[in-house]
């Protein structure tokens, strides 16, 4: 029995490895959906590079856990943040990746190991979505910035004008809700994942119920409040697309004005 026990603990840790790659999946498709600029090559990158942070913090709980290293928790918990440190900040900029890159990069090894060790694999899961939503919307906000989206000037009725705060505020409302979007996306992964991809954890996701089977039917009111969060910042960011320019801009003094729905007010 406890061998069967220990069989499953471990299948479920070697299947945590694929928690990275559904985040940049999901933000692939987002891509494909709403046309935030990702692409497949240079924007893709680093975004790939932080999910290889994610999987390879899952490795040392997955060695330990089979046994392969005869090393001490503590131990292992040092090399991890000596060797995650070191790949963030050396390796990573080496092969072209930027300092903020590196830097998740690190934040993804150390962390997730560092949660997984305290079992809150669900928070490692929140941590790598939201690692890669936090890329995901600064390509977004640059992609809305060079497409003319929202622009820092605005011309009505023959003058033109700077809108360079009403600009930024366009782009911090693409950035956020695009990061904010991922990182809850990644709390419903959690939830929707517990005990299929990862063991359910302690801390506050250990108030939820075991369950038995693929599915926690007892979390479902979590589960669509998770959901209809997401759904409502895609919506905001479908509707930002739709309106007029002097509605992204917040111009409130432009006939016809309408504004369109924010985390804060527009």
């Amino acid at each position: 029995m406890t061998t069967t026990n220990e069989t499953t603990v471990s299948s479920k840790a070697l299947l945590g490895l694929l928690i990275a790659p559904i985040a940049v999946l999901l933000a692939m498709l987002t891509d494909q959906i709403g046309g935030f600029g990702l692409g497949f090559e240079n924007e893709l990158y680093p975004l790939l590079i932080v999910a290889a942070g994610g999987m390879l913090g899952r490795v040392p709980s997955l060695l330990a856990e089979r046994e392969v290293i005869p090393a001490s928790s503590s131990t292992l918990s040092l090399g991890t943040i000596l060797a995650g440190a070191a790949l963030g900040f050396i390796v990573v900029p080496a092969v072209g990746g930027s300092a903020l890159v590196g830097l998740l990069f690190s934040i993804n090894i150390i962390g997730t190991h560092v949660l997984l060790d305290s079992k809150r694999a669900e928070w490692a899961t929140i941590l790598a979505f939201s690692s890669i939503g936090l890329l995901f919307g600064m390509v977004a906000a640059a992609t809305a910035a060079s497409s003319g989206l929202v622009t820092p000037e605005f011309s009505f009725e023959g003058q033109t004008a700077s809108t360079l705060n009403e600009y930024r505020e366009a782009l911090g409302f693409v950035f956020f809700s695009v990061w904010i979007m991922f990182s809850v996306l990644g709390a419903l992964v959690a939830v929707l994942t517990r005990g299929v991809l990862s063991e359910p954890g302690m801390g506050w996701f250990a108030h939820l119920s075991d369950f038995d089977g693929p599915w926690d039917r007892n979390s479902l009111p979590l589960q669509i409040a998770l959901l209809v969060w997401v759904i409502a910042h895609a919506l905001t960011l479908v509707q930002f697309h739709s309106v007029e320019m002097f509605d992204r801009l917040a111009l409130t003094g432009v006939e016809g004005y309408q504004g369109h729905f924010s985390v804060w007010a527009a």
